[in-house]
């Protein structure tokens, strides 16, 4: 366990991050891990010092962190009185956008695993669990006539990608260049990930092979048009339909 306590200044919170990466180092987390874990911090860490101590430099905020193969666990309790942390706004509202507090917390939310408050929520401790073991996606294959059918299952990330392509190579060696890819159980894809998908594309465009998806969750589709990858790729609302345009 680590222990630190910090003055209330914004000016700390990214070193104060760094040196809890730091401290998590031989866990070998990977990067996206370490992204959802330093940006927890840092807007809880921000939280503290503005909404808790009101930036009042004599009050300090303590950092705990508990680590283990299986999880980490970092508890930040600053000197407030707290705040009402049972009936939080939702910032993604319409009517909500343009208010400047609660954006933290919900993006805490949305990155760790578990997210709880005590001491009337001057205290939050968040808990990231590790994957150890396997990888973070599961595929399933299936065939429809001379088309395979690929739906993965889970986060298409630094850690999946390898497997993914080692599923790509052993479709290729067998000759399978029809392949649609289901996205309806894909819950995040990375970089990594998406760059194992265009090379797919390209491999199987060399032999002349076809690359189709279907089912992409609306903010897996967002990643595609955003990054413009979305005009490499033919995609389809459904399954069924990628089939029937073949």
């Amino acid at each position: 366990m680590a222990v630190f306590k910090v003055p209330s200044d914004l000016r700390i919170v990214k070193k104060t991050s760094f040196k809890i990466l730091s401290y998590l180092k031989d866990l070998n987390l990977d990067e996206y891990t370490l992204f959802r874990i330093a940006l927890s911090t840092e807007e809880a860490l921000i939280n503290a010092i503005t909404y808790g101590n009101k930036s009042n430099r004599k009050l300090p905020v303590q950092i705990k962190v508990i680590k283990s193969p299986d999880q980490v666990e970092i508890t930040i309790k600053d000197q407030g009185e707290g705040f009402n942390y049972k009936n939080l706004p939702d910032p993604t509202e319409d009517d909500n956008l343009p208010l400047p507090c609660g954006r933290g917390l919900f993006i805490i939310k949305k990155l760790m695993d578990k997210v709880s408050f005590s001491d009337n929520g001057s205290c939050i401790k968040m808990v990231k669990n590790l994957k150890k073991g396997r990888t973070s996606m599961q595929i399933k294959e299936r065939k429809v006539g001379d088309i395979t059918v690929l739906e993965f299952d889970g986060e298409i990330d630094l850690d999946s990608s390898p497997e993914m392509r080692k599923k790509f190579d052993e479709l290729i060696k067998n000759n399978i260049i029809k392949i649609i890819i289901n996205f309806k159980n894909v819950s995040y894809i990375d970089s990594s990930g998406l760059a194992t998908i265009i090379e797919m594309l390209q491999r199987l465009k060399k032999i002349q092979g076809e690359l189709r998806m279907s089912n992409l969750p609306q903010k897996i589709k967002n990643l595609f048009e955003i990054t413009k990858i979305d005009k490499l790729f033919q995609m389809y609302l459904t399954e069924e339909e990628a089939l029937n345009n073949f």
